[in-house]
């Protein structure tokens, strides 16, 4: 344990919060309900004390605008799984963290899930994606996101080469949504995962995702659960999916 302090944070708190093994460094201040100042004195103190982790977990935090942790990824090249997590991080936040991805390539992993990031923020967010050639897994899960956020994402999904996982579950989804998404999946060839359980998808999305993955080869997963689907969509995804060998259909 340290006695000396880093710009007001205790030593001890990020000496404790950190975690080593042979092949990864881990920094976790989960938890800990620090603010935007706070968390910008504890990330001084990852810099000065020269770590390097490639997983900075961040969850539980209130962080609304998250610009400590934003200007801190801007520069960062280490940090390869970002978890912000239930951090009440809105609108402006997600605006910061977009701008961070535009620079950011070091960046394969991050959790924003439980935040409230909102249409608009998942409209910027979608911006980034464009520009960002390192994001494999992006979860924006339970984010007030409906169709409108849903478009914005899909639309990048055309352009994005690199984004392997997206979960998209708990928000306000509906068959406007379902149906950009599938009509992306037409174009994109990287998504292997796609998770929209939980939201207001009818048989028109689910039927939008069953025509689109006739022509997508390389979705492999694909979440439906707890919508509003009934046993008429769930037959048109399940006549495609059953002959996708290997691939993973939830929707009843």
């Amino acid at each position: 344990w340290y006695q000396r302090r880093v710009h007001g944070i205790d030593k001890a708190i990020l000496e404790a919060s950190r975690w080593t093994t042979a092949t990864s460094s881990t920094v976790s201040a989960g938890g800990l309900g620090l603010s935007n100042s706070a968390m910008s004195r504890l990330l001084l103190g990852v810099e000065e004390e020269h770590l390097q982790p490639d997983w900075l977990d961040l969850a539980h935090n209130n962080l609304p605008e998250a610009n400590a942790v934003a200007d801190f990824m801007k520069v960062n090249t280490s940090v390869t799984a970002l978890t912000l997590a239930a951090c009440k991080v809105n609108v402006p936040g997600a605006q910061a963290l977009a701008d961070a991805l535009r620079v950011n390539r070091e960046l394969t992993t991050l959790n924003l899930a439980s935040n409230q990031i909102a249409d608009v923020g998942a409209q910027a967010l979608a911006g980034a994606l464009r520009d960002n050639a390192t994001l494999e897994h992006l979860r924006l899960d339970d984010n007030q996101i409906t169709d409108v956020g849903a478009q914005a994402l899909a639309d990048a999904l055309r352009d994005n080469a690199t984004l392997q996982k997206m979960w998209l579950h708990g928000n306000q989804i509906a068959d406007g949504g379902a149906q950009a998404l599938a009509d992306a999946l037409r174009d994109n060839e990287t998504l292997t995962e796609l998770k929209v359980f939980c939201n207001q998808i009818t048989d028109v999305g689910a039927k939008a995702f069953a025509d689109a993955l006739r022509v997508n080869t390389t979705l492999r997963d694909l979440d439906l659960r707890l919508n509003e689907i009934t046993n008429v969509g769930a037959k048109a995804l399940k006549e495609v999916c059953n002959c996708k060998e290997g691939f993973k259909l939830q929707v009843d």
